[in-house]
């Protein structure tokens, strides 16, 4: 059984991991991008070459996550658009080093005519924007891209979202139906689809439903309760470096049972001749 965390005691786990172990914080959140990236090229059908990806990043670690994740992709041959709603100088310091990173390997859109774009570069695209609906006036854009990724909020968010997000999470890529040429759009949660509260079931305002989360270290509660857990998808939970001992240490008494579970359960108690009312 995996043992079902909340916000808070994932960031001690975190925290405990660098504190005691000496594992940098930006190490965690690389090796993270690392696991969205392998998810990503496997359900790709094992490569990112030529695939179009759209990765859309909020100020905090989550997005921190999103931009490393999009140089890794745009490493291994994918084509990539970042988005970061805000600015690079107000995001946290792990994150700013990626976003950073981005800003000096990528390139800004430099000239629009009418939906015509001239590229400095192909493979890896990066722009700040300040506000939802410039977002969707300005910068969404046909075709539809293979994948997107939502790396906006994460476990971090602690409030119902405003209902302007509706503009991205209920009328864009984040519904199945809203592909333009009929092919399906892979979506992808970076740890929590955003809109979601990590320490709640419920659902309270917008929120991205996707094909596929993938979460970090240990599942959090919305990822396994319904109704929240409806948004999620396929749930895989990709370790990052911190220590099993750590989990195993923590308060929860949640705990998420696997098919392993399973299939012992039905090893202990199968049929036999000789079974209680046979």
């Amino acid at each position: 059984m995996q043992k079902v965390l909340t916000a808070a005691q994932m960031r001690e786990v975190d925290r405990l991991t660098t504190e005691r172990y000496g594992i940098p914080s930006i190490i965690l959140m690389e090796n993270a991008a690392h696991a969205v990236a392998r998810v990503i090229t496997e359900k790709l059908g094992g490569s990112v070459k030529g695939k179009s990806i759209l990765i859309l990043c909020g100020k905090g670690n989550n997005g921190g996550d999103g931009a490393a994740l999009a140089r890794i992709l745009a490493t291994n041959g994918a084509i990539v658009e970042v988005f970061l709603f805000g600015s690079v100088h107000k995001t946290g310091s792990d994150a700013r080093t990626n976003f950073e990173i981005l800003q000096r390997s990528a390139f800004h859109r430099i000239s629009r005519q009418g939906k015509q774009e001239i590229w400095k570069y192909p493979m890896l695209s990066f722009a700040e924007v300040e506000s939802i609906k410039e977002w969707v006036a300005e910068y969404s854009f046909e075709p539809d891209p293979d994948c997107v990724v939502d790396a906006i909020f994460g476990t971090g968010l602690s409030r119902e979202l405003d209902y302007k997000y509706e503009l991205i999470f209920d009328g864009s890529w984040f519904d199945s139906k809203s592909s333009h040429t009929g092919r399906p759009i892979l979506r992808v949660a970076v740890d929590m689809p955003s809109g979601l509260l990590s320490d709640s079931s419920v659902k309270l305002g917008p929120a991205a439903r996707v094909d596929v989360t993938v979460t970090f270290t240990a599942p959090k509660i919305a990822n396994v309760l319904p109704e929240a857990s409806n948004f999620n998808g396929e749930l895989i939970v990709a370790d990052i470096g911190s220590s099993p001992v750590l989990v195993d240490h923590a308060s929860s008494k949640i705990y998420l049972a696997e098919q392993q579970d399973a299939l012992e359960f039905l090893s202990t108690t199968s049929f036999e001749t000789n079974s209680y009312k046979n």
